[in-house]
């Protein structure tokens, strides 16, 4: 199998990897996950997708994805032993930012609903400051966006609404 285009990059998880499977999909394992005590988180963290230009290194990947989850511990309050987080390496013409044809980062979050809107501004400033930091990234070519949902929104496994018990 084999990664073409805009296909999706490693699958981060945690933060050291287990395995590479055939189609460079780096696999990671963070949580130990105890079907409970996911109903007894009351900020369950959220679902993020970084977009990045293909061809990054291991080091500068990982530096994104640990910045952006201190940034959602630090400022919306997740808890620091849940992380959810898919890394897409694209081809330059498959990570668009308007005309910026440097160095961009592209993010999107999906968590439930609730956090205040100063929560979230932090969240956007912290991020840009950064990365900018480590990697290098130019804040002005980082672009982020949030979509929140409810509970209903979320299954983890077996087809089942973890967040909305019967």
């Amino acid at each position: 199998m084999k990664l073409l285009g805009c296909g999706i990059g490693p699958l981060f998880l945690a933060s050291r990897p287990k395995h590479r499977s055939e189609c460079g999909i780096l696999i990671f394992h963070f949580h130990t996950w105890q079907p409970d005590s996911w109903l007894q988180l009351e900020g369950m963290m959220p679902f993020v997708t970084i977009n990045v230009l293909k061809g990054k290194s291991r080091d500068y990947i990982k530096a994104i994805s640990d910045e952006v989850n201190a940034a959602v511990i630090d400022t919306m309050g997740f808890p620091e032993d849940d992380r959810y987080q898919v890394v897409n390496e694209c081809d330059p013409e498959c990570l668009q930012l308007q005309k910026r044809d440097t160095d961009r980062v592209m993010m999107h979050l999906v968590m439930r609903g609730g956090q205040p809107a100063h929560a979230k501004k932090e969240f956007y400033a912290r991020v840009v400051e950064s990365l900018a930091r480590n990697p290098g990234i130019d804040p002005g070519n980082v672009m982020i966006t949030i979509t929140e949902n409810r509970d209903i929104d979320w299954s983890f496994q077996d087809g089942v609404a973890q967040f909305c018990p019967e």
